[in-house]
């Protein structure tokens, strides 16, 4: 069932288009040299490293927009394995591998029905690879460093796993400015817990720290950050990103834990919980963490989403840094229940097969038929997809055989799934200006028809 629940969203990114970025970066690889435009980003835009390769290697950039469309269903099947490579590794795989898939896809529909905005998280490809494919790393990451917490090295050789290690850990903070904040400071809190109860191999742990320092330094002193905060001029103004970001912050904990999937689901995990805590010795304690600073930490994440937007631009702008914030806060939620529950500040008797059962139909319908299930279900159900495809298919069509200005219908039917936003009638426009070099049609003007 969990499957079933995951196929629209596999199946609608079939009918996903390039947009805005993709035309520009698709542009400067098919152009210039690989390694030029990788430094010329460095220098001029911003410090992302990683990710700066995966998005100026567009499918469209060699002319493959079907490719471009199968992104999408590798990230959502990336998602699904790196989660469960996470939770096998996190619970030193106390857990069947049936145990852990199913778990998994939990999460990942959980991240899907719920993320703010999914079609720039998933289905558009410069955002999805910078943020989503960003997670991917991470978890990637978490799972080896939890194999190095257990002692249960790659291929038996601490050398081999440290180096592989501090190598997920440079690629991980090269996709973008909020999972370098967090690997940043997850080190930092590492290692003071490795200090402060005296745990054998702390100065590898701080080796670790120092590592993720010079790592994150790459990419906050990258000179192309200046460039970029030049085009917001009411950027850098602290009392208002930390007011708005403590507001951001409220407003989404609130809006996450409040949904049936989360509530149902936590009860569900008490049970779980029980026998993961009397099996692994890092469950048992807790993490390490008191009630009061693992629910902080739900906090902390969001803000940390909010807070480099309104500091670097002024605006929130987009949602892409919250989906982040989103994919870590369902991580911290149940590290912050096994909390809760071995605290015994919330307990649970034993659940009937019957209710146990209620609560999987309430769950899979939520996330089916609510929030971005529902909104999947309607553009399949009203055929907004296809119709959106056909007419950006049409706008290359139209764009190709042209040879004077182009004016471009508005597009009418807009999936919530799919459409992230449209060219302007203004022909210099940036996204407009994209259209126009991609196809080699630098001196035509690509004009959208006014709506009357």
């Amino acid at each position: 069932m969990l499957i079933i629940a995951i196929l629209p969203y596999l199946y609608i990114s079939m009918y996903c288009n390039p947009i805005a970025d993709d035309f520009t970066y698709a542009f400067k690889i098919k152009n210039h040299n690989f390694f030029s435009v990788l430094l010329n980003e460095y220098l001029n835009w911003n410090g992302r490293y990683i990710s700066n390769i995966f998005v100026i290697l567009n499918p469209i950039a060699f002319d493959s927009f079907l490719g471009y469309k199968f992104v999408p269903i590798f990230l959502i099947f990336l998602t699904v394995y790196s989660i469960y490579y996470f939770i096998r590794k996190l619970t030193n795989e106390k857990l069947t591998k049936y145990e852990t898939l199913v778990f998994a896809l939990v999460l990942t529909l959980l991240y899907l029905y719920q993320m703010p905005i999914i079609s720039e998280g998933i289905y558009w490809y410069t955002g999805a690879v910078t943020y989503q494919l960003g997670n991917i790393f991470l978890l990637f990451y978490l799972g080896i460093l939890s194999q190095f917490i257990y002692e249960k090295y790659i291929f038996h050789n601490r050398i081999i796993h440290l180096i592989i290690l501090i190598l997920s850990m440079f690629l991980t903070v090269g996709f973008n400015e909020i999972l370098m904040i967090i690997i940043v400071l997850l080190s930092l809190c590492i290692y003071l817990v490795y200090l402060l109860n005296r745990i054998k191999k702390r100065k590898l742990v701080f080796y670790l720290l120092i590592a993720s320092i010079c790592f994150g330094s790459i990419v906050y002193f990258a000179p192309g950050n200046l460039t970029r905060e030049a085009f917001f001029p009411d950027n850098h103004n602290l009392i208002n990103s930390f007011i708005q970001s403590i507001a951001q912050s409220i407003r989404f904990f609130f809006d996450w834990i409040s949904s049936a999937p989360i509530i149902f689901i936590s009860i569900l995990y008490f049970k779980l919980n029980r026998t993961l805590s009397e099996n692994i010795p890092l469950f048992n304690k807790s993490f390490y963490l008191s009630p009061v600073f693992s629910f902080s930490l739900l906090f902390f994440i969001i803000f940390i989403g909010a807070f480099p937007a309104y500091w670097s631009t002024g605006i929130l702008g987009q949602h892409r840094t919250i989906n982040t914030s989103y994919f870590l806060f369902l991580l911290i939620w149940f590290i912050n229940l096994t909390v809760v529950y071995n605290q015994n500040l919330i307990s649970f008797e034993q659940i009937n097969k019957k209710v146990q059962l209620v609560f999987l139909v309430i769950i899979w319908c939520s996330l089916v038929f609510t929030k971005n299930g529902y909104n999947l279900f309607q553009d399949i159900r009203t055929g907004d997809h296809k119709k959106y495809n056909d007419q950006m298919v049409k706008r290359y069509s139209i764009i190709e055989e042209s040879s004077d200005t182009i004016y471009f219908e508005p597009i009418k039917n807009r999936p919530a799934t799919l459409f992230v936003l449209d060219i302007t009638d203004n022909p210099k426009n940036w996204q407009n200006l994209g259209y126009a070099i991609f196809f080699n049609k630098p001196e035509k003007s690509i004009i959208l028809k006014s709506k009357d």
